[in-house]
Formats: structure tokens, C-alpha cells, sequence
């Protein structure tokens, strides 16, 4: 989590012990709300339920019984899977291919509402490699469980790196500092001790009397050496000319995205209706005691605290939670809490609390804390996030009410659909096995105790043999799999067969493409808004080039919380390629009968390939003031040629024809030489007739009165 200010004043231990309160309060409520409904909705995923068995058969459990019989059909339906897998790849390419674009709030930022938009989809298809695996996730934990949060922090982490320094290098950073001095007299500014030093650092290196000030002075290019490591740098400089240390160094420096679940591995309050308006929010996470220890330098955690928990706290976790896990994880017969080795891991409780401070002004604080452990927190701060914002945003899959857990994960909604296929299933493999190897009877004299496919049983007619009549064939048991089947699929937006439900269809999976782009552009917005606070001004240079007269992306407070509005856009209809075929047909045959000029060809082209494939329009379309220029240079360049006598190359069917022949009409008018040589000179006149025959032709051939041809024109000789 990124911070750059001060720390604020440490929790009492009172409000320590407040934390984990609330803490166990959100953890233990929602476990007996939400807790068995989760674990609902997974086992139906799944298809996990007691005495299972690997190949799919029916044997006894631990109490010796079995129904039907032993061996019997015991079949997974995986129609809950299947539903959340399909929704969750039509979510998955409305992320990839949605429309992304941050319109101004004041005309005037135009210009720097398309560098904003340039920026965010650089930096979240590019830079953020964790976001379409953490969007994935998101969209699974949302069809199964009902609801998910998506974290987005920015994250800047640093490594060491090992450098050798020499002499030359403590020169130029003297030089450096001589001209900011210069610049700060010039200004009449005071000159700060700690520059003055800098300045003469290599003639303090040099003098083994002043090695007290050299010592000083290097704390300002290795500020994270101690003083006894950088007189070791001094002498090794004085005695060497090269000194060799270890210096951070950032491999990260960007927004991340986390996909959370909720109630497991990030909480809210019982009766949260709005998560920013919750009293608080807490994030439990489980972690090495490596990167425990690393947290003192990457997250600025409390040395002291880092000792004392990773002396006393390692294996020692919430016991509500660990019970939970532990008895579902067992109950699937998985054990996956033993094998995961948590008994080694330490856990790590985050909270973010809206407080007021002693003078009434609210924010959110961060606090890191083990329950274990009341007497001191690791980290305490106030986030310095300039949006105000918690850094979450909840993904639900429906709104039936203004409560979060109302919104229901797939499995509650399609566990007896699935549980009835799968009563049809069973029935129809078991009267299979019974048909193809049906029970035998045979005279009585031995006891008999199996009863299934294949097995025998005694009669008290004792010179009978034979097989016992086998089930008839059930038509209805197709029909009833078949009506249930088509009801759930239609209830979750599927197409019935012969289209009759095509309207309701395509609004119920829109609704769900909308819900779930809605819930996007709140994370979009937290992204582009983080951006504008930490990135880097010469990053935002690199990619967009200067901002507004020279001004770079980081903004005020204020222009950061209300300075744009970003647009996000999927249609769900837009996977159906005749679909798309018909916007396509209906652009281009709109575009060839507007004569007013109504429609914008650019926007038309970027319109088909949104439709189509929105990456491909970002790798192949040039922006359209490029586009112009570059057309207007090809008519100038082809003037030219003709004017010296040399016949140009003729383009057949050209869709810029209309803007060449504008273009070539003002080169015309704007230059006398070309007027004259059109009228004198018969190879000129007979080029530039051509030429314009061409485009006249491609304008004709590609309008509304089209005819043969090809170029149009006949080359000269």
C-alpha cells in the first residue's frame, strides 16, 4: 500500500482491541449468515456431497448402507458449472473488448480526456499483467457466491541491487549540486547546510580529517545506509576510487488490482448496505514468515512488531475462520487446509475505518494488527488516496435488495434443476445396467444378499430358473431432463430452441453485461485517479506526450475527484457475428446515402472495429489527425511527381478519393505555378486529368451509383 506521509499517531491499545472486535463481529455474523450458503453454492459447483466415490458409483458409507444398491449410478451434473463457466466467458470478453473512453467535464479538456483514456488502457492491458487473472476470478466468485470486491491499491515496491560507485560519479553529483547553489543565489534563496555539503563531498572523501562531514554528506545519495556502512563507502572511495553497496531500486510502480472473496478473505459489516459507507473493512491475508520480515522495508511495517510476531504468532489464526475452513475443506474429503501448511504461515489482519481526527475532519485510516497480538499494530496511517475513497468496489451478480448477501450465488438458484437431472441420469443408468444384465432367480437353497444387475435370487419353486423381469423404458424421463433443463438455461438468459424467448434473452444477458461493466468503471475510474496522483510525470510524458500547455497528468485533490467521467460499453448481442454483420451492412449503407455530411467516416471505421475486435482497431488505426495529414501529404507528393512529368501510381476503389479531390482542389487554387503549367503544359494537363478521373471513379465506385471498372483511367504511354 502506498504512502508518502508521515505516520499518524499509533492505536491505544483500547482501540487495538476495538479493531479485533469488530473484526470477529463481521467474521462470526457472516459465518452464520453466509457460511452455509457459500459453502451451497460451491458444492453445487462442484458436485460434492458425502460417500462419494471416484468412479462415479454409489458404495456403502460409514454406517454400512446404500440406496439403491451397491454400484449403482452416482453421476456428477455439472449444469451449475456449466452455466457460471458460459456467463463467466461472456463477462470475460465484454472486459476485453468494452469500450473505454474518459469524457471531460469541461469541453476544453478534451484533448486531455483522450490522453487519460490512452493511458488507462495502456496501463490496464499492458502494465497490470495480474488484471484480466484477478477480473477472471472476480467473475467466477461473483456467479458462484452471489457477490465479490475487487482491491485496487497502487503498489510500488523496491529491490536492491548491488552498485559500484567511483570517484567520477561523486563529482558529478558535486557538479549538480554547485549549479542548484548557483541557481538559488541567483534567486537570493539561503543555501541549505546539507547541499553546501554535498558540493564539497569529494573533497571531504578525500581528507581523512573531515571524514566526520563526508559521512554526513553521503547520507543524501544513500540515505538508506547507516552511517557505520557509509564510512565504510568514504574509505573504500579515499583509499580505492571505487566503493561497492547495496541501493533500492523500484520494479514496481503502478495500480493493482486483488479479487477478494467475500466473507473468506475480506469482510464488511453485517448490516453494510454501501460499501462507502461501511465503519469499516477488513482484509485477511496469510503470509511467510519471509515476506513477513520483508515487510519492514517494502511495506514499512514496525520492526519491533515484526520480532514479536514472528516469535509468537506463527500458526496462531482467527479460531472461528480457521474452524470454518478447516471443517468445509475436510467435509469434501480435500484437506486442503493440512496440506497448504497454514499451521506455518502468520496471519496478517488489514482494516481501513472512516475516523475523524481532533479537529472533525473525516478520513480513512489503514491499520495492519494480528488479534493475537492487542498491544501493538504494524502499520497505522491515514490513507493518503486523494479520491476519498475506500480502495474496493463490490461486483454483484443481482439486486434484490439494498443488502449485499441478498444477491445469490448460481448453485442456490439451480441446485434442485440439477439435483432433478440428475435423478434422471441415475434412473436412466441403472435401468440400463438392469436391462442388460437383469437379475436371476433360481430355486431356493442358498442365501442370497445383493440385489442389483446381475445378481440372483432364490424362489420357492424349486425347478424354475430364468431372469426377472426388467423395467420398461421411460419415455418421460427424457422429457422431464429435457423441461427442466431448457427452464433453467432460459431463467439464466440462454437462447431456447426456435428463438421464441430471443427479446428476453438478449435483456437479461445485457443486464448482466451492464451490472457487471457498471461495477468496472468504478475500478477504472480508482485506477485513472491513482494514476493521476503517483504516476511518474515523465512516464505520462513518454506515453501521451505534455499534457494541457505543458501540464502532466498528477492533478489537485479537487480536479481528482470530479475531473472526468469515464464511459464503458459492451453490448452482449455484438458475440453474434450476424449480429455484427448487420451493424456493419447498416453503417455502410447509411454512410453512402448521407449527402449532408451527418456521419463522421473516422467514427464510423473506429465503430467497426469495436464491433469486431477492439485491439486489432488500436494496433491498425492511425489517429485521424494523423490520417489527414498523411492523405494531404500523398496529394501534395503526387502533384509534384505529375508537375515533373512522372505519372503517379492510380489506386483503384480508394475510400480516401473523397478527401484527395477537396485537398487537390485547394493545392490548386493556392498555387499559380500548377495553374499556369496546366494550361501550358499538355503532359501535365493530360496527368492531371487522369489522376482526377481516378479519384472521380473511386468516389462513383464506392457511392451509391456504382459501375464496372477497375481504376478508372487508361495509364499514358
Amino acid at each position: 500500500m502506498h504512502s508518502e506521509s508521515a505516520l499518524a499517531e499509533r492505536p491505544t491499545e483500547d482501540e487495538i482491541s476495538e479493531l479485533a472486535s469488530e473484526f470477529h463481529r463481521f467474521s462470526s455474523q457472516r459465518d452464520s449468515l453466509s457460511a452455509d450458503r457459500d459453502r451451497l453454492n460451491y458444492d453445487t459447483r462442484h458436485c460434492i456431497w458425502r460417500n462419494q466415490s471416484p468412479d462415479g458409483r454409489k458404495w456403502a458409507g460409514p454406517d454400512g448402507k446404500v440406496w439403491p444398491w451397491p454400484g449403482a449410478a452416482d453421476h456428477r451434473v455439472k449444469l451449475t458449472d456449466k452455466l457460471i463457466r458460459e456467463d463467466a466467458a461472456l463477462l470475460m470478453v465484454a472486459w476485453s473488448r468494452m469500450r473505454i473512453h474518459a469524457n471531460p467535464m469541461d469541453a476544453s479538456d478534451a484533448e486531455w480526456a483522450n490522453k487519460a483514456t490512452s493511458l488507462l488502457k495502456w496501463m490496464k492491458f499492458s502494465q497490470m499483467t495480474e488484471s484480466r487473472r484477478e477480473a477472471e476470478l472476480t467473475a467466477n466468485w461473483m456467479l458462484e457466491r452471489g457477490k465479490s470486491i475487487m482491491k485496487i491499491c497502487w503498489q510500488r515496491e523496491q529491490q536492491l541491487e548491488r552498485v559500484e560507485v567511483d570517484l567520477e560519479d561523486v563529482r558529478a553529483t558535486a557538479m549538480a549540486a554547485i549549479a542548484q547553489i548557483r541557481q538559488m543565489a541567483d534567486r537570493g534563496q539561503s543555501i541549505p547546510d546539507e547541499l553546501s555539503l554535498q558540493a564539497e563531498l569529494p573533497d571531504l572523501i578525500l581528507s581523512q580529517e573531515r571524514e566526520s562531514e563526508a559521512v554526513e554528506a553521503a547520507a543524501d545519495f544513500a540515505p538508506h545506509l547507516d552511517a557505520k556502512r557509509r564510512r565504510k563507502v568514504i574509505r573504500d572511495l579515499r583509499e580505492n576510487g571505487v566503493a561497492t553497496f547495496p541501493r533500492p531500486y523500484v520494479v514496481t510502480d503502478r495500480p493493482m488490482l486483488t479479487a477478494l472473496p467475500l466473507n473468506e478473505e475480506i469482510f464488511i459489516p453485517p448490516e453494510c448496505s454501501d460499501l462507502e459507507k461501511a465503519s469499516a473493512i477488513y482484509q485477511r491475508e496469510l503470509i511467510t514468515e519471509t515476506d513477513l520480515r520483508d515487510r519492514e522495508r517494502s511495506h514499512g511495517y514496525a520492526a519491533d512488531w515484526i520480532e514479536y510476531a514472528a516469535g509468537h504468532l506463527k500458526g496462531k489464526h482467527t479460531n472461528l475462520i480457521e474452524a470454518l475452513q478447516t471443517r468445509t475443506k475436510v467435509r469434501r474429503g480435500l484437506n486442503l487446509w493440512s496440506e497448504q501448511g497454514t499451521e506455518k504461515l502468520y496471519e496478517i489482519i488489514h482494516c481501513w475505518s472512516r475516523r475523524y481526527d481532533e479537529d472533525g475532519i473525516p478520513g480513512i485510516y489503514y491499520t495492519v494488527f494480528n488479534p493475537g497480538y492487542p498491544e501493538a499494530v504494524a502499520y497505522h496511517n491515514i490513507l493518503n488516496y486523494d479520491h476519498g475513497k475506500y480502495p474496493f468496489v463490490l461486483f454483484q451478480n443481482e439486486y434484490l435488495s439494498r443488502q449485499p448477501d441478498d444477491s445469490r450465488g448460481y448453485g442456490e438458484i439451480s441446485i434442485t434443476a440439477q439435483n432433478a437431472i440428475k435423478v434422471q441420469w441415475d434412473s436412466r443408468t441403472d435401468r440400463t445396467a438392469l436391462t442388460t444384465v437383469p437379475p436371476m432367480y433360481y430355486p431356493e437353497g442358498e442365501e442370497v444378499n445383493e440385489w442389483g444387475p446381475g445378481s440372483r435370487v432364490a424362489t420357492s419353486r424349486p425347478t424354475e430358473f430364468g431372469y426377472l423381469d426388467v423395467p420398461r423404458h421411460d419415455l418421460g424421463s427424457q422429457e422431464i431432463e429435457h423441461t427442466v433443463r431448457e427452464f433453467e438455461e432460459e431463467y439464466h438468459g440462454r437462447l431456447a430452441r426456435g428463438g421464441s424467448n430471443v427479446v428476453q434473452s438478449t435483456s437479461l444477458r445485457q443486464q448482466k453485461v451492464d451490472n457487471w461493466l457498471a461495477s468496472w468503471k468504478q475500478v477504472d475510474v480508482q485506477t485513472l485517479q491513482l494514476c493521476q496522483q503517483y504516476l511518474p510525470a515523465q512516464t505520462h510524458v513518454r506515453l501521451t506526450g505534455a499534457g494541457r500547455q505543458g501540464e502532466s497528468l498528477r492533478l489537485s485533490r479537487a480536479e481528482i475527484q470530479g475531473n472526468f467521467d469515464l464511459d464503458l460499453g459492451y453490448t452482449a448481442e455484438d458475440l453474434i457475428p450476424e449480429v455484427v454483420k448487420e451493424k456493419i451492412g447498416l453503417m455502410r449503407d447509411t454512410l453512402q446515402i448521407d449527402r449532408n455530411g451527418r456521419m463522421d467516416p473516422d467514427a464510423v471505421i473506429e465503430a467497426c472495429f469495436d464491433l469486431v475486435d477492439p485491439s486489432l482497431g488500436d494496433r491498425v488505426l492511425m489517429p485521424g489527425q494523423d490520417a489527414s495529414t498523411r492523405m494531404r501529404e500523398k496529394v501534395r507528393a503526387d502533384v509534384l511527381q505529375m508537375f515533373a512529368g512522372n505519372e503517379v501510381d492510380y489506386v483503384e476503389n480508394d475510400p480516401s478519393a473523397s478527401g484527395k479531390l477537396d485537398y487537390l482542389n485547394e493545392v490548386f487554387a493556392e498555387n499559380p505555378n500548377y495553374q499556369q503549367a496546366y494550361q501550358e503544359d499538355q503532359r501535365f494537363h493530360d496527368l492531371m486529368d487522369n489522376y482526377f478521373k481516378n479519384l472521380m471513379h473511386s468516389v462513383q465506385q464506392l457511392g451509391a451509383n456504382a459501375f464496372a471498372g477497375r481504376s478508372g483511367v487508361k495509364e499514358l504511354s
